[in-house]
């Protein structure tokens, strides 16, 4: 991961300086809720879906992108960052709204596709796999910021 010494991302077309480090709560029901630096705009949540056990045992989760500002927001060059279990995301079937990438340990990114897209006041949802199992709050992300690149 490279050293970032100026910001300059579309991701800051809506005017926010963006910080390192971004508060984590954990909602109930394996729910968690994160704050970035976009003027808390942008509102970021995952829930556990599922999980198919037997000889090859996968979950599904998803992460909801809420848009609360005026202006849309869009891919480009900024990723979201986070820790979770030692899973290994599957590759998507159609990854044009992103995708989720194992960097190392349990250190991963969610990287935007070129369709992501969000209007203001809008949603988007974002479904993924990965290989093995979730069943505690505790696999949830954790730690999680958005960084350009």
């Amino acid at each position: 991961m490279k050293t970032i010494t100026r910001l300059s991302c579309p991701l800051l077309l809506v005017g926010i300086l963006m910080f390192p480090v971004y508060r984590l709560v954990t909602g109930s029901s394996g729910h968690v809720k994160a704050e970035n630096g976009l003027g808390e705009n942008l509102e970021v949540s995952w829930e556990l879906l599922g999980n198919s056990f037997g000889q090859n045992g996968r979950c599904t989760a998803a992460f909801t992108f809420i848009n609360r500002d005026a202006v849309s927001i869009s891919s480009g060059d900024w990723s979201m960052y986070f820790n979770q279990s030692l899973l290994e995301p599957n590759p998507p079937s159609d990854s044009t709204k992103g995708r989720v990438e194992h960097i190392n340990g349990d250190f991963y990114r969610f990287v935007p596709g070129k369709a992501f897209m969000i209007p203001a006041g809008d949603t988007l949802y974002f479904e993924y796999a990965c290989n093995g199992i979730m069943i505690k709050e505790a696999d949830a992300p954790k730690g999680v910021y958005f960084a350009c690149d």
